[in-house]
């Protein structure tokens, strides 16, 4: 069924979708109506592909009885994937969000998160991060014999090639090749190889001339007929030999017209002569090195498997591993996808090849899935280094796909896509030179799109150039051009900070997404100082200490202090200690204190103390339990908090909360992820900044902030990709910047595996610089300077078809001046007054989760409501996770664990089992040792209790740990989302949903217990939410939920543990209305003052009657 083009009935179709339907061109047309069978597009810039993909979906969904959740549409980055979303929703409404739409890597993520029994034996793995990853990396290099070719030291700090080893993995997993899989073709490569070496030994060895091509001829016919093992080990790429052949032919007929060139230029990139003098291929000089390469690659992922851990190009090849070893989790995976949409398909990798080709394999039409691939290899800059066409060429060859080209351009004026051609014409692969009779010429034909200009300049110096381009943006928006449709493209971040500061300088506003180091930012660095003196008690650390501002002391005093320690020979301590004011020593005891606490308390609550948190925020979580309500360790409060998150910060410098806040939450992130599963000191803080330095890992933070739909755009031109704007700059347009080659990678692979990221090529160069070129609507300005900023002369791009004009356009005295404070600035976000403005980018594809509904509407004693939430849940202050909520979590991941060891074996595990992964849970929630020692024996009991008394109720079937993130439930405009303990599923429609719980019994829904009532309010929402859920979900609204269950996991063996909730309509109803309002009240930043209410269940219900009644 290749191909097959189903006609459209309108009458039959989505309103919307007749309307633009009959917009399209007649190559989009055929586009949207070819449902069935494989299909190619090529769709050139501005051809409109994401309306083709998105009325394809719809025109699926009319024409056939696939429900929404069968299409996979897979795409490269998250906001292309929610722009196809936004794009679909307006077509078809709200069956766009039951559409799966995924990057690959969400997807990935997908398949593993909803079948976790096929995935590391069912156990629990976590994402490792860059410095873990380095850190198991360095261990096991470390083992490694003193000759191995890869423990050679290089670099300023004695170290191994561990970046050059790490980046080849990377390489090696986004080929798809797991270390078995290289390793096999490194032996493969090297028997071929040492087959063929005498042979061109005899030919190649001496000086070339025409008698060699005479002799390389014979060479050819005489290899051809030795018979090589068909038995390469990977499917997906082919043996060396072949590539040997083809490019030894390819080369002696070139020497028709060019003489011996192109044979002298084959010899010079395969052959090479060895320590003995001897010629021999090139590759296996390598193969001692790449050998090393596979070991170290094999046992770097059983290192990451024996600590829990998985990175992020795990993701994809684990999931392949899964698919092609696991027929049944194939078959679900087939069976679900039904129709599948590639977007950017010249750009996927091997990995990504694999995974698909498993995905839309079908036992009813194997060879023709119902896929459509839409692609452009003119854009291909993420491909691999010379496989920028393969995959398309291999997707039309393998299914026989129907090939469609869209070259019909809506974005751009005819000006701007013939200078285009001439730069992409300069390409010499290129798909018009492998398909016979495909023309992808582009061809302007939107009306609108008249007048605009390109300009070509050149200047003296960078300075020059970067204030003229400051200047013309200024004369634009003079011109009333939009700020968000200019944008400055560069090939790299250093020029975009330099351009920035010149528009900074004039008062333009900017949109980049700059990256900040955590660990350059002010308050970060004064708690690690801090950290170093609780560690060392060391006194140097004290007189920075002391002058940190949040103490908010006397500078005077300070240097007094200063002048005595040292006139005395005394330390400050004592001299703060015999004549420091009373603030003075509060806040060396303070830190005496603390850093003798510091010696047993865990990190986190050592943390807790420095930062000064109050209690109240501590204690904040799913149940509130003022029975084991934590406790401060110091009498002295710190104003760290204070200072610099008071309650008025926000308001008064929204700007400088926000940036400090995001990078104190990403150094906790990181620290939680530090070392996972091990006890964490003040130890561990320093340990943890100083391998960092050491490794050159900065802890980046890329939070934007900023009005950015009111700000001209700073791009790099792989950042650029798929977007557009009316005015373009391309800057700094130099041979050493767009033409330059990136220098030898440490580690290079053999030729049959083109797994090295593309880049360096001429080819590579001009396919960026043409993405950067076609984003132009309707100007485009090329600039370029000819004096760098050491000094030297700076040649014009050598692919440029036209002539750049000299400029000498000077920048004037106050504007130079005025450089140096916009450089000071250039770290800190753009100016904006509106607080709400800023805090939109936390909201950006918000959904809300039960706890956010509940935690909105708790205004109970010590819970807060609305504003408590607005703290906890979206500016999402970092704060130690309570030790009864760290228990609650290791008892729900053990049960989870429980069930897939039941999956997996058919029963269930013997008791130790569970005991040891209990302990490993608790392990990785830090506790201390008293606590720890606590909540395990604790658990233990728990768990006997638990399975003793649902012995026969535990069914494979139940559904464990769902989580409804990308399941696309939608409530009129409320997105949501949560995750659900347990579905049961009691028949082929019915479900019931349970929610496991730890803490005291509630037994039963009307209570006159103060605290009881809070609990079954907040739970029987919690229920009702979940039901919703599931009815409203991608994969699950097929069920009908018929009761919400509370399990509660603590009772005593002689009690009831569960506590049943029959759903009400008019409740359902409420709940709905209810969800929708809080939802618009938290993105419309509406946080109520809930003063006027009682702190109780009256005042929640009065609370909630005025949220529903609301318009």
């Amino acid at each position: 069924m290749k191909g097959v083009c189903v006609k459209i009935n309108l009458k039959m179709a989505f309103p919307e979708f007749q309307k633009e339907y009959q917009k399209l061109n007649k190559a989009q047309k055929q586009a949207v109506d070819t449902i069935y069978g494989p299909l190619l597009v090529v769709a050139g810039p501005g051809s409109g592909k994401t309306q083709i993909l998105s009325l394809r979906v719809a025109n699926i969904l009319q024409k056939t009885d696939t429900l929404a959740g069968n299409i996979l549409c897979l795409t490269f980055t998250d906001s292309a994937a929610a722009n196809m979303r936004e794009r679909l929703r307006q077509i078809i409404g709200r069956d766009a969000f039951r559409v799966a739409i995924h990057t690959f890597h969400s997807f990935g993520v997908e398949i593993i998160n909803r079948h976790p029994e096929f995935f590391y034996n069912g156990a629990d793995f976590s994402p490792a991060d860059e410095l873990a990853q380095r850190e198991i990396l360095n261990s096991v290099v470390e083992t490694l014999n003193y000759n191995d070719p890869l423990n050679k030291i290089e670099g300023e700090f004695g170290q191994t090639r561990l970046k050059s080893i790490k980046d080849a993995i990377t390489d090696l997993k986004k080929g798809g090749l797991t270390p078995e899989e290289f390793s096999a073709v490194i032996n493969y490569n090297e028997k071929e190889l040492e087959t063929l070496n005498s042979l061109f030994q005899t030919v190649f060895s001496d000086r070339i001339s025409k008698k060699t091509i005479t002799e390389a001829t014979k060479l050819v016919a005489k290899i051809q007929k030795i018979k090589f093992t068909n038995d390469f080990p990977v499917s997906f790429f082919k043996p060396i030999h072949e590539l040997i052949l083809n490019s030894l032919t390819q080369a002696i007929t070139d020497c028709a017209t060019e003489l011996t060139k192109p044979i002298t230029a084959w010899k010079n990139k395969w052959l090479k002569r060895n320590e003995n003098g001897d010629l021999s291929f090139t590759n296996l000089t390598k193969t001692t090195e790449l050998k090393s390469l596979a070991n170290i690659y094999k046992l770097y992922i059983q290192a990451m498997r024996d600590r829990g851990y998985f990175d992020f190009d795990d993701m994809l090849l684990d999931t392949i591993q899964a698919v092609q070893t696991n027929k049944v989790l194939a078959y679900e995976l087939q069976e679900q996808y039904q129709f599948i949409l590639v977007d950017e398909f010249q750009d996927t990798n091997n990995a990504q090849m694999r995974l698909l080709d498993l995905i839309a394999q079908s036992k009813i039409s194997p060879n023709e899935p119902n896929l459509m691939a839409v692609g452009d290899d003119d854009q291909a800059i993420y491909k691999f280094q010379g496989a920028e066409l393969s995959n398309i060429l291999e997707f039309k060859d393998r299914y026989g796909a129907e090939t469609i080209v869209m070259a019909e351009n809506y974005r751009s004026t005819s000006f701007i896509l013939d200078f285009a051609e001439k730069i992409i014409k300069q390409v010499e692969e290129r798909l018009e030179g492998r398909i016979k009779g495909l023309n992808k010429k582009l061809t302007a034909v939107n009306p609108a799109r008249s007048g605009g200009e390109i300009t070509l300049k050149s200047f003296p110096t960078d300075i020059h150039e970067y204030h003229w381009i400051a200047e013309t943006v200024q004369n634009l928006i003079a011109k009333n051009e939009p700020l968000n449709e200019i944008a400055i493209i560069a090939k790299e971040h250093k020029i975009l900070r330099r351009v920035a500061t010149q528009l900074l300088a004039i008062g333009i506003s900017t949109a980049y997404e700059q990256q900040r180091n955590v660990l350059e930012q002010p308050h970060i660095l004064q708690i690690v100082k801090i950290s170093e003196f609780l560690l060392s008690q060391s006194d140097d650390h004290l007189p920075e200490i002391f002058s940190y501002p949040f103490w908010e002391l006397n500078r005077e005093e300070i240097w007094k202090i200063s002048l005595n320690a040292r006139n005395n020979k005394i330390t400050w301590l004592e001299e703060i200690k015999n004549n420091g004011s009373q603030k003075f020593k509060d806040i060396a005891n303070f830190l005496i204190e603390l850093s003798s606490i510091a010696q047993y308390e865990t990190l986190e609550h050592v943390l807790d103390e420095l930062i000064g948190r109050p209690v109240s925020l501590m204690i904040i979580g799913d149940t509130y339990r003022p029975d084991v309500e934590q406790k401060r360790l110091t009498k002295f409060n710190s104003p760290f908090r204070d200072f610099y998150f008071g309650q008025d910060s926000l308001k008064r410098d929204p700007q400088s909360y926000l940036l400090f806040l995001s990078a104190l939450r990403i150094f906790y992130s990181a620290l939680k992820e530090y070392r996972q599963g091990e006890l964490l000191k003040i130890s561990d803080i320093v340990e943890f900044t100083r391998l960092r330095q050491k490794h050159k890992l900065p802890l980046a933070d890329q939070t934007p902030f900023g009005d950015i739909k009111n700000a001209v755009n700073l791009l790099t031109a792989h950042k650029a990709k798929g977007q557009e704007f009316n005015s373009v700059f391309i800057t700094s347009c130099q041979n050493e910047i767009w033409a330059k080659n990136r220098g030898r990678r440490g580690l290079s692979f053999p030729e049959n595996l083109p797994i090295t990221p593309a880049g360096d090529s001429q080819d590579d160069q001009l396919r960026l610089f043409y993405v950067a070129i076609t984003r132009s609507k309707r100007n485009l300005f090329i600039s370029a300077h000819q004096t760098n900023e050491s000094g030297k002369r700076s040649s014009l791009l050598n692919f440029v078809p036209e002539s750049f004009e000299n400029a000498t356009d000077s920048p004037s005295e106050e504007s130079v001046a005025s450089l140096e404070s916009a450089l000071s600035d250039f770290y800190r976000p753009p100016l904006v007054t509106s607080e709400k403005t800023l805090l939109r980018t936390y909201l950006e594809n918000y959904k809300i989760k039960p706890t956010h509904l509940n935690n909105f509407l708790d205004i109970s004693q010590g819970r807060g409501g609305p504003q408590t939430f607005f703290e906890q849940n979206i500016l999402l202050f970092p704060q130690t996770q309570a030790s009864y909520l760290s228990f609650g979590s290791a008892i729900h991941e053990t049960i989870k664990n429980i069930y897939s060891f039941l999956k997996n074996h058919g029963e269930l595990p013997e008791f130790k089992i569970i005991e040891s992964w209990l302990e490993s849970y608790l392990k990785d929630k830090r506790l201390n040792s008293r606590d720890f020692n606590q909540y395990f024996e604790k658990g233990k009991d728990v768990l006997k209790i638990y399975i003793e008394r649902n012995k026969n109720n535990f069914s494979s079937s139940d559904l464990i740990e769902v989580d409804f993130n990308n399941q696309g439930v939608v409530l009129d405009n409320a997105s949501l989302s949560g995750r659900i303990d347990k579905i049961k599923i009691l028949n082929p429609g019915t479900v019931d949903v349970y929610d496991l719980k730890t803490g005291g019994l509630l037994k039963k829904w009307e209570t006159a217990n103060a605290d009881d009532a809070v609990k079954a309010y907040k739970n029987k929402n919690q229920l009702g939410f979940y039901k919703l859920l599931i009815e409203n979900s991608t994969d699950f609204s097929k069920y009908k939920v018929n009761r919400g269950i509370l399990e509660f996991i603590e009772t005593d063996p002689k009690e009831n543990p569960i506590l049943e909730l029959e759903f009400d309509k008019d409740f359902i109803a409420r709940l709905t209305k209810l969800i929708q309002v809080v939802y618009s009240k938290i993105t419309n930043l509406d946080f109520p003052d809930v003063s006027k209410y009682s702190p109780d269940i009256k005042g929640i219900f009065e609370f909630e009657e005025e949220l529903v009644n609301s318009k």
